[in-house]
């Protein structure tokens, strides 16, 4: 089912609210950035890390501009499948089920599918359609670097915390993790 989907990681964020680095985090003794790959790979993933370190079993891309945000890291990478999972590091409840249910809820009048939380997209926890990138580099070419930029160019649909627990996904699943008072708040849901 999820043969035509890669996943990209973004792993080279500050982490200034957290700290430390997020991807090095260990949840239940295994490093976030890790866990993260490893759920794709036993999915059988293709997952590619953009980020500082590579994490083994994926793919990597040295993000060389270094904190200029997720648009110009995912700028760098160039897509393979007909549809990208964009996440970032920060999800220590992530489940790979999360892909598919958003797989099976995509449709031909999207260019991208992302859960909602609190009224907010999630485009870091996004299914696009490769040709997205198409906008994506347009963007930086006009000299954006807000992610958001990005997003508004894109035929968005999104699926609220209440319409993916209907389909038997989780709220937590998508909860990102930005400091420790969130993280310890996310690990008790």
């Amino acid at each position: 089912m999820l043969d035509d989907i890669e996943v990209v990681l973004l792993t080279g964020g500050a982490s200034r609210r957290m700290g430390e680095d997020k991807a090095s985090l260990r949840i239940e003794g295994e490093a976030m950035g890790d866990r993260l790959v490893r759920l794709c790979r036993e999915a059988e993933l293709c997952v590619t890390v953009v980020g500082r370190e590579s994490i083994e079993g994926a793919e990597f891309l040295c993000d060389r501009a270094k904190f200029e945000g997720p648009l110009v890291a995912l700028g760098q990478f160039v897509p393979k499948a007909e549809y990208v999972f964009t996440m970032s590091c920060d999800l220590p409840r992530f489940e790979v089920e999360l892909i598919g249910l958003l797989y099976e809820e995509f449709d031909d009048e999207v260019d991208a599918l992302m859960p909602c939380l609190d009224g907010r997209i999630q485009p870091l926890v996004g299914l696009y359609r490769a040709e997205a990138w198409v906008q994506l580099q347009s963007c930086l070419e006009c000299g954006e670097k807000r992610l958001m930029s990005w997003v508004d160019r894109l035929s968005i649909k999104s699926l609220s915390g209440a319409e993916i627990e209907a389909r038997g996904g989780h709220v937590r699943w998508f909860m990102s993790a930005n400091s420790p008072t969130e993280l310890q708040r996310i690990l008790a849901v």
